[in-house]
């Protein structure tokens, strides 16, 4: 008789002994497979996480290089004359690195605003914390001299607002309209406070003009006032703190170069002075700034330097690292109590069965057939086992699983609540504007869902984990049996 027949037999003449063992591997590969599923789920919060907080590095001029500087003869005032970034070394950098979201220069300037022209300004939202900033508003609001700056705009000029730091940091968010590219002139976006307290929606047209002491320092009378349509308005996503209202982000108009070079008498020296690359992983970024840092403007002629912008990503990096090693301990720690259990109850059903195999090698049967009939058995229940295994997993998966997402998310939300709390979360502007916003972003709003599904591959790998197991257990149990000769087998079963 085939090995293969005698152990259907067995099967099927030892219901209970074949129920209890296949009740055993199905607890075990349910476990394991859901353990399984669950590590794909948590590299998927993983990877979702990283995008959803971004990560970026900052390509800035040199100014630490005393070489870049030299002194002016009229003013006897150091002027910096090293490379300042540009949309050619912004392009160069693109296409040597893979991976890339985009990219963004920008710099800051100041203007007066009207909604017509040569009109009254646009009234400031409140937002000093000053005792003078209203004080010093109207008083700016009767003077003609140089001191109009409490009543002025701080313009962000950007190349690309879709890749602009402050939505791409969701400090603000655009909530009507459209974002600006580097080619056009005459447009803008405000904020939606400004909007509002001015009573400007998306088509209507502000004019921009330079302060009165840029006028002055240019020997220049008469501004030029230089028209932007408003295309799109944008929300501050918490709370800017500055002393005058001036350096609120609320009133901040964002724009780009052509438009400022339209109306400003000091364009020709207006250079971007940040250019920020985002990488679609942040797992990137490393490799991204060595092969930046490699090139001949940063290593050699030192005029550029880089800086990675990626606090949050690190911040969260340590608690979701954490919940995916211990799955993945969890995995091995499953299939290392299956072998064990297996083997004791195995080692059991060994003993008793040998006057069966005292019998079988009295009748000439090898002691490698017969192993080839516990195999096949243990197969036969391990198969059915991890089919079996294929639904309650899902039911565990939908509730446990989740559950554990859920707290691995919370631990990125706390690191987040706790950046905020710890450090000043400020928007980098250059010159006199340089608000603080105590951001109130909703991290869950960024995240894709993620769900706890069992795909093809993880039951492949349970069916291969769990014969693999079970044909591991069958073999150590079998060991101390067929260690035994014959005779000392027959003295056993007597």
């Amino acid at each position: 008789m085939s090995p293969f027949r005698r152990a259907f037999l067995y099967i099927t003449r030892k219901r209970v002994k074949t129920i209890i063992l296949f009740l055993i591997i199905l607890v075990i590969a349910t476990l394991a497979l859901s353990a399984i599923a669950l590590k794909g789920a948590v590299q998927t919060a993983q990877l979702n996480v990283r995008e959803a907080l971004g990560g970026s590095f900052i390509v800035k001029a040199n100014t630490d290089n005393p070489n870049k500087w030299e002194t002016d003869e009229k003013t006897g005032e150091s002027v910096f004359v090293g490379k300042t970034p540009s949309e050619e070394l912004a392009e160069s950098i693109a296409e040597d690195l893979e991976g890339l979201s985009g990219y963004c220069l920008t710099c800051s300037y100041r203007a007066r605003v009207s909604k017509e022209e040569a009109g009254e300004d646009l009234t400031l939202v409140p937002g000093g914390s000053g005792l003078l900033d209203a004080v010093m508003q109207e008083q700016a609001k009767k003077e003609s001299g140089a001191d109009d700056l409490y009543i002025s705009l701080g313009v962000h000029v950007s190349t690309d607002s879709t890749f602009d730091p402050y939505f791409m940091n969701q400090n603000v968010q655009l909530t009507e309209g459209r974002h600006i590219k580097e080619a056009e002139t005459g447009v803008c976006m405000i904020s939606e406070n400004l909007a509002k307290l001015n009573q400007l929606t998306i088509g209507d047209t502000v004019y921009l003009r330079d302060q009165n002491r840029v006028l002055q320092e240019n020997d220049t009378q008469t501004p030029v006032y230089a028209p932007a349509e408003i295309v799109g308005i944008f929300s501050v996503s918490g709370t800017s703190q500055s002393d005058y209202s001036y350096s609120s982000t609320n009133n901040m108009i964002i724009t780009t170069k052509n438009t400022v070079d339209s109306f400003s008498v000091a364009a020709e020296n207006l250079s971007y002075d940040a250019l920020h690359f985002y990488a679609k992983d942040p797992g990137d970024l490393d490799a991204m700034i060595r092969s930046v840092s490699n090139r001949s403007e940063f290593k050699y002629s030192q005029d550029f330097v880089v800086s990675a912008d990626n606090e949050k990503v690190l911040l969260v990096k340590g608690p979701l690292e954490n919940i995916n090693l211990l799955v993945t301990i969890l995995i091995f720690l499953v299939l290392f109590i299956g072998v064990i259990v297996l083997w004791l109850v195995l080692s059991s059903r060994t003993k008793d069965r040998v006057h069966e195999t005292g019998i079988l090698l009295s009748a000439g049967i090898r002691k490698s057939n017969i192993l080839v009939q516990y195999l096949t058995e243990i197969t036969a229940v391990t198969i059915l086992a991890c089919t079996a295994a294929i639904f309650s997993s899902a039911f565990v998966t939908s509730t446990a699983g989740n559950m554990l997402l859920e707290g691995t998310m919370e631990l990125g939300m706390q690191g987040q609540t706790e950046m905020v709390a710890q450090a000043e979360s400020s928007i980098e502007n250059a010159g006199e504007m340089n608000p603080e916003i105590i951001n109130e972003v909703d991290l869950d709003s960024s995240l894709t869902e993620v769900t706890v599904s069992i795909g093809m591959n993880d039951i492949l790998v349970l069916y291969g984990a769990g014969l693999l197991v079970s044909w591991v257990a069958v073999i150590a149990a079998s060991i101390s049996l067929f260690r035994l000769k014959p005779r000392e087998i027959l003295s056993k079963m007597s």
